[in-house]
């Protein structure tokens, strides 16, 4: 019966389309603007983080070479302390950054900073570094909850740490230790991580069932689920209760594995505001209704990472033919959609909404709409659902009253409850874009990279090798190894970090390319900062430049028969050898054909090295004779990594300038 209904509805909706082109006025297909009361334009290139103050007047962001503070009221930017992550305390009472130098310690920290002594230090250009105090807390990807008197902090140490501080007398104290939350539970996703604005929830992406889930977390940091809201999100922003929630959709390209990605050309990007309702004393949340906050339908347009003042205003960061600008709305000014009774959130495609839970007016608006509009829109209408807000209201009454059909399943009325109730008013418009911001390797390093990579990170990977077994056999083999991705700075790298950087950036493909807070780097972004890692590689001698570029490791590991077969063949060649070069070839053969008995050859070998040495002056001996066991080695990488042999190559070259 359901079957045949659906058939019967889809019938009647193809029905109508084929006829609907030359009646359907205008203003059904054409949509309208995002519901706004404020845009303040940016001429920069937002990272992709920002917070905003709960006075809704300022926003703390990434900009293009350090963070800054945006006037809401005037447009103007302003510097603030650090370069990434930027982030105001629930009550507004300061603001924290990773990785400053605070007064009075000689290393970076955790910043904190009182927000009216920062706020107005930025705003008169003053010496930042004069202010703030640190804590020694370890990540960078953070966010701040109330709890009791004090705060509750989350940062990204480990994939994630709960801990709790105090700031008093602009001082701060770790009250609690950062510890990993959620023990109690066999596994946490850690993708993500945001913490409510009331302490009480930690929202986290889940790479396995590729859905956002929301945890209570009680006083004791043990966790259980609240909520899984069946969709990927990108990183989930609180109102002040809890009782909203926002966050943004990808609505064009598939969800990237494990992450959303930030600004991009190919990308089509909204933010969704969802009504959440609390049971079982907090521990359980549903969500009742959703609302799209922005009506973006160009590719590389879109918006991102919203974010809720302390008065349930919800801000999102907008590209616009790669312009930037904050945008200020609130939920009054929003159309709500119902739930299904699950909490279904129907946003991301129209293509099966039909069979989520039986027919929900909302999709069945969108499939007679995207029947309608089909071949007047260039829009990809499988995102239909979400753009029913963005139809004119009055023609989506018409629309209803000129094609409802008892046949579709719900009645008229129903269906005009999907329709937008409410239209925009006069827009503030604030600053100018100025001349078109270029991209900037510096730039991309800036907002992009250092994030991550302010310090070395350690990590184990696989390195494929192809094996000489003999002349004309060989076989492919992977072995476990350890690297390390270098810490980096805006520019002035040096050979060393930038050789290693391009290593890793060389394969796009490859999982090591990944950035974990954001994405992959785009192709334009990884050949501008390939261009710009190149000129720390000036210097560099050719061996090592051959082995950094080349993704292929060769080795030999003969087989015992042609091992003994490869020794015969060399001796024919050599008929007059003496039983000391018999030797000597029986060793070289053993260490380079079969991955043995090396060292034995070294010691055998360095007399002769040491010999070679006496024409170098006497403190450049012991280096001769190092260099050359290394080349040995590297031959074809036994008992020493690819990565080990570049960087001693490296590091030859600086040594002889």
């Amino acid at each position: 019966m359901v079957m045949k209904k659906l058939l019967s509805m889809s019938l009647i909706l193809s029905v109508c389309s084929s006829s609907l082109f030359a009646q359907t006025t205008p203003e059904v297909c054409a949509l309208g603007d995002s519901v706004a009361v404020k845009k303040v334009r940016v001429p920069d290139l937002p990272g992709y983080f920002f917070k905003v103050h709960p006075d809704g007047k300022h926003i703390a962001f990434i900009g293009s070479e350090t963070n800054k503070l945006l006037d809401m009221e005037t447009g103007k930017t302003t510097k603030l302390p650090g370069s990434v992550d930027p982030v105001w305390s629930p009550d507004g009472k300061f603001l924290t950054a990773p990785f400053v130098n605070v007064p009075n310690e000689t290393q970076s920290l955790f910043g904190f900073y009182e927000s009216g002594s920062v706020i107005e230090t930025s705003k008169q250009s003053g010496d930042l570094s004069s202010l703030g105090s640190g804590a020694k807390i370890e990540g960078v990807y953070q966010s701040i909850g109330k709890s009791g008197d004090g705060y509750r902090m989350v940062t990204d140490e480990k994939g994630l740490v709960l801990g709790d501080v105090s700031f008093n007398d602009n001082k701060v104290a770790i009250t609690s230790e950062f510890t990993r939350p959620c023990e109690n539970l066999e596994r946490i996703p850690t993708d993500l991580p945001m913490l409510s604005k009331d302490g009480k929830y930690l929202s986290v992406y889940d790479s396995e069932s590729k859905s956002t889930k929301i945890f209570h977390v009680a006083g004791d940091k043990s966790c259980s689920l609240a909520v899984d809201l069946g969709i990927g999100t990108g990183k989930v922003s609180f109102n002040n209760d809890s009782s909203q929630i926002a966050f943004h959709v990808d609505q064009f390209s598939d969800f990237e594995e494990g992450y959303f990605s930030g600004i991009s050309k190919d990308k089509l990007k909204n933010v969704i505001v969802v009504n959440l309702e609390a049971s079982d004393e907090g521990k359980k949340l549903k969500a009742t209704s959703w609302a799209q906050a922005s009506h973006h339908v160009k590719a590389g347009d879109g918006a991102y990472y919203p974010d809720f003042d302390g008065k349930d205003n919800v801000y999102y960061l907008e590209d616009v033919n790669n312009n930037y600008q904050f945008v200020q709305t609130n939920s009054s000014l929003l159309d709500f959609h119902s739930t299904s009774s699950s909490g279904l959130i129907d946003v991301i495609s129209c293509s099966d909404c039909h069979q989520k839970e039986g027919k929900s007016p909302v999709g069945i608006m969108a499939k007679m709409w995207s029947d309608i509009c089909k071949g007047q829109t260039k829009i990809d209408l499988t995102i239909a659902p979400s753009l029913i807000g963005a139809i004119d209201p009055k023609a989506c009454l018409d629309m209803v009253d000129e094609f409802w059909v008892a046949s579709l399943g719900v009645s008229k009325e129903e269906l005009k409850s999907t329709c937008p109730k409410k239209k925009g008013g006069e827009i503030a418009t604030i600053g100018t874009w100025g001349e078109e911001q270029a991209q900037s390797a510096k730039a991309i390093i800036q907002s992009r990279c250092l994030m991550c990579h302010r310090r070395d990170m350690e990590y184990e990977t696989e390195e494929s090798m192809t094996v000489a077994t003999g002349p004309g056999t060989q076989i492919e083999e992977k072995r476990k190894v350890k690297r390390v991705l270098p810490a980096l700075k805006a520019e002035g790298n040096g050979p060393l970090v930038s050789a290693r950087m391009m290593h890793s950036i060389q394969n796009y493909s490859n999982p090591e390319a990944q950035m974990p807070k954001g994405s992959t780097l785009e192709r334009e972004q990884v050949n501008l900062l390939r261009d710009y890692l190149k000129r720390d590689l000036l210097d560099v001698p050719r061996e090592a430049q051959m082995e950094l570029y080349n993704p292929n490791m060769y080795i030999s590991r003969y087989t015992d028969e042609n091992l003994e077969a490869e020794k015969k063949k060399i001796l024919e060649y050599t008929p007059n050898a003496t039983p000391e070069m018999i030797k000597e070839i029986s060793m070289w053969s053993d260490c380079i054909y079969g991955q043995r008995n090396c060292q034995e050859y070294i010691d055998y070998k360095i007399p002769q090295y040491r010999s070679e040495a006496e024409r170098l002056p006497e403190d450049k001996r012991e280096k001769y004779v190092q260099e050359q066991v290394l080349n040995f080695k590297c031959l074809n990488y036994f008992e020493i990594t690819k990565d080990e042999c570049i960087e001693a190559k490296m590091k030859k070259s600086l040594s002889t300038k």
